[in-house]
């Protein structure tokens, strides 16, 4: 089982697809290493004609414990993840909330993807599940298309006056990621 993961140019043809739908994607994890850390919460948001209509967000019990300097950022404790689905649970849901994706007739995005994508890739591939996933990055987009201080996700978010909601947390950043998305989008559309 395998997981293929490949980056999309953003041009007219993308556009066009992003236009119609794709999913927006974020992840809180336990480090950074995507082969020893894990998943601990994942948030997606299917957009469709540009605007929001599904969304996915839980937190994910992966046995793992956080670091303390994680919970300082992510706002996540161990014991808020007692309770919380374990990885069977939450990626048998997953799976069937971004099938088309995983079948390669949808796009997927994050701030950053590559840190994502290599986190849902592993993941994926551990549980024994295989797909494909095409996606477009939001971070390398504010690079070329924007001239800001930074490019984190917070400050392009502010650029565009986008609500930034609970930052860090999986559900609320997947969100921002999407409507950044519509807003590279809908520049290029004029």
């Amino acid at each position: 089982m395998s997981i293929i993961k490949k980056k999309i140019k953003f041009n007219e043809y993308s556009i066009e697809l992003l236009s119609q739908r794709f999913y927006s994607f974020d992840v809180e994890t336990t480090g950074l290493n995507p082969v020893y850390n894990r998943i601990i919460e994942l948030g997606c948001i299917e957009f469709k004609d540009l605007e929001p209509i599904k969304r996915f967000d839980t937190l994910v019990n992966a046995n793992q414990i956080i670091p303390h300097h994680v919970s300082m950022i992510n706002n996540i404790s161990n014991e808020m993840l007692e309770d919380a689905p374990t990885e069977d649970e939450v990626y048998y849901y997953f799976c069937s909330f971004i099938k088309d994706v995983l079948e390669g007739n949808a796009l997927i995005v994050a701030h950053n993807a590559s840190f994502d994508m290599n986190f849902l890739a592993n993941t994926l591939e551990r549980l024994g599940i295989s797909g494909t996933l095409y996606y477009i990055d939001t971070l390398d987009l504010a690079r070329t298309y924007l001239k800001l201080p930074n490019n984190k996700q917070t400050t392009v978010a502010e650029y565009f006056n986008i609500p930034i909601g609970n930052a860090h947390r999986a559900g609320d950043d997947a969100l921002v990621c999407g409507k950044i998305l519509t807003k590279i989008i809908n520049l290029f559309k004029k």
